[in-house]
């Protein structure tokens, strides 16, 4: 079960681990998100792309380049678990993570945020000067047009994907997703920093 799963990843966590323990962070998480993204299908080159390009927001580790080294755990940003003088996880990690993300993401530089609501709550994206885009999935739902998490999950995976494919620069690029059915909608797109996709 998850719950025994959970507790043995617990049991054998180590705080200075054998290097040989550690999994790079794209290849050991498995959800859904990560299964759009094919991370292992990818080519050596597209992979090095990845990572000087991309950044995984993390519970534990707060942010995390694709190919940092971790060891199995699960500990969601959303947990309601007190650190320190802060109330949770989101509080935690606020300031460090969007300190250290301004460091790395030049002035004019585009970011794609494809962060969960959950996670997406532990960076202040007021702080970046350069274009944020935060896309939105779509799926058809008994005649309505909704957000359904397992799609979207799925969804931000691919477009991770595209974006290294593609080598996406601009709004324009990242609008010209198209797959697995999804497609950008600029009737439905009313703020151009939140591109609808719906299939």
């Amino acid at each position: 079960s998850l719950s025994n799963l959970n507790y043995q990843r617990n049991q054998t966590f180590c705080a200075d681990p054998d290097p040989e323990m550690l999994r790079p962070a794209v290849l050991a998480f498995t959800g859904d998100v990560y299964q759009g993204l094919d991370a292992g299908t990818l080519s050596e080159s597209l992979l090095s792309d990845l990572n000087d390009q991309g950044f995984i927001l993390s519970g534990l580790y707060g942010v995390l380049k694709p190919f940092d080294g971790i060891q199995p755990y699960r500990l969601e940003m959303g947990a309601k678990l007190p650190v320190g003088t802060k109330a949770n996880m989101v509080q935690y990690w606020k300031k460090p993570v969007t300190d250290f993300l301004h460091t790395q993401v030049k002035a004019d530089e585009l970011l794609v945020n494809l962060a969960s609501q959950e996670y997406s709550a532990a960076v202040d994206f007021s702080v970046f000067t350069g274009p944020v885009v935060h896309p939105v999935f779509l799926d058809d739902s008994k005649g309505q047009l909704k957000v359904i998490s397992f799609f979207a999950k799925k969804a931000r995976g691919l477009m991770v994907r595209y974006l290294v494919e593609s080598n996406a620069q601009s709004l324009t690029d990242v609008c010209g997703f198209q797959s697995e059915g999804y497609r950008w909608s600029e009737s439905m797109s009313q703020d151009p920093m939140h591109p609808v996709f719906v299939r």
